[in-house]
């Protein structure tokens, strides 16, 4: 039944995009030459070959391949329609600089553009063609992938609960959040697949704990790489299971400085990591510190409704973290539809309609899974990138976009929470009455 309600729901999704009439684009599109077909047959092909052969060597699914060919094949018909029909500014930025990579590269010339992501698409442009199509071919195969090892890391976790490892995998596969993103020229697919690769080399192969740990490492270089300061929220995570261990136990807690491996261990890493946090540092401040941050906190302060509430002398201070968080919990609304239009109301409408579904779910599995020291590190690296992503809004970034990247590790705990549905049913009522508050207030003042 799960399921179905899942594939009924991600077919809704593209539908409701072609369908409704926001297929229009008030932004400028990239000229026609730039989505060149044949280089991105070549690369959707590729890459094709590349994931069969990977399920082909991964005993763990090798049955399972027909799930990654319609994971795959959906995130292609997403990419390619909304290729045609919207493209978002970041998106023509990145293929812009993604093709100059690529001619400079032709030229023999290794140039130094800011940014990991966009040096990616660089050299698949340069081996397949510079068509915006191929980074659309790039992320459906990375998105196709991700939900298996989602699958695998929540079964390492919940071994006597295989269920919870299904759900995860369909939702990664079938619901709207990821399935739009994965057929975007943006680096929120990267990094997600990073961020879930880090913690699956980390606890899911029976390899030894320095493999293990260097895996997790190098999945956290991956992410600085993709999108610099973000590999700190991953950090953490992986430096709470090394101190956690598998399993959470108060008592340790007297005897931790007694752990000296543990703690020397997660000492190494921070030091051997401290160029990489300088430098996640100095870009925090620049984000906090720039003229466009601190115009776009004003504005926040003076024009909208949360405005009221948060301290316009502090950008960072205690109360505005409060604030901004609760109300990235809730906005945008989806009844934001009915006001506004655009495909990026409707995709955005759908995806905070995922969010509102799981939400109280993601917080049951949160309680439940406690114990674990696995779900312990999920917990800490998904809850500071939201409550970064919720910081973000205040400075002119997105959070609904923002925390993205984070959808992974929360489907893996609303998947946990569904197993307990009827047991906390108190905290799912508590949660439909928030949302029917909030939306009465946002009817009102839209209105």
């Amino acid at each position: 039944m799960i399921f179905l309600v899942v594939f009924a729901a991600a077919v809704a999704g593209p539908v409701a995009v072609v369908l409704i009439d926001t297929l229009g684009n008030a932004s400028p599109m990239l000229p026609p030459s730039d989505l060149s077909w044949p280089p991105a047959v070549l690369a959707a092909t590729t890459f094709l070959g590349i994931g069969l052969f990977i399920f082909r060597l991964w005993p763990a699914h090798a049955g399972k391949w027909p799930l990654f060919l319609t994971a795959y094949a959906m995130r292609l018909a997403v990419g390619f329609t909304l290729s045609w029909i919207f493209q978002y500014d970041d998106e023509r930025h990145f293929h812009e600089m993604a093709a100059g990579i690529a001619s400079a590269l032709d030229a023999g010339v290794l140039t130094a553009a800011r940014g990991g992501y966009a040096q990616l698409i660089g050299v698949l442009y340069w081996v397949f063609g510079d068509s915006f199509l191929v980074a659309k071919a790039y992320n459906a195969f990375i998105g196709a992938l991700l939900p298996f090892l989602l699958y695998d890391l929540a079964l390492s976790a919940f071994p006597d609960r295989p269920r919870i490892a299904f759900r995860s995998l369909y939702f990664a596969i079938f619901l709207p959040p990821l399935l739009f993103y994965s057929g975007m020229n943006l680096k929120e697919m990267s990094t997600a697949l990073a961020i879930v690769l880090s913690f699956w080399c980390l606890q899911v192969p029976s390899w030894p704990q320095s493999m293990r740990i260097a895996g997790a490492l190098g999945g956290c270089f991956l992410i600085y790489y993709i999108r610099t300061g973000w590999f700190i929220f991953t950090l953490l995570g992986v430096i709470a299971y090394l101190l956690i261990g598998e399993k959470w136990d108060p008592s340790r807690l007297r005897t931790l400085h007694k752990s000296w491996s543990r703690l020397a261990l997660a000492a190494m890493i921070v030091i051997g990591l401290l160029p990489l946090l300088h430098n996640a540092n100095k870009y925090a401040l620049w984000l906090v510190t720039r003229q466009y941050s601190s115009e776009m906190f004003k504005r926040t302060a003076s024009r909208t409704t949360v405005g009221q509430f948060i301290d316009p002398r502090e950008v960072l201070s205690p109360r505005n973290a409060v604030v901004l968080t609760l109300r990235a919990s809730l906005t945008p609304s989806p009844l934001r539809v009915f006001f506004d239009s655009g495909i990026t109301v409707v995709m955005e409408g759908l995806v905070m309609l995922t969010w509102y579904a799981l939400f109280a779910f993601a917080l049951i599995g949160l309680y439940t899974s406690w114990p674990d020291g696995k779900a312990i590190s999920w917990a800490v690296a998904a809850m500071t990138m939201f409550i970064a992503a919720a910081l973000a809004s205040a400075l002119g970034g997105d959070p609904y976009r923002h925390r993205i990247s984070m959808l992974p590790l929360f489907y893996i705990f609303s998947a946990a929470g569904l197993e307990y549905k009827h047991r906390y049913w108190i905290v799912q009522g508590f949660w439909l009455l928030i949302i029917f508050f909030f939306t009465l207030l946002y009817i009102k003042l839209r209105s």
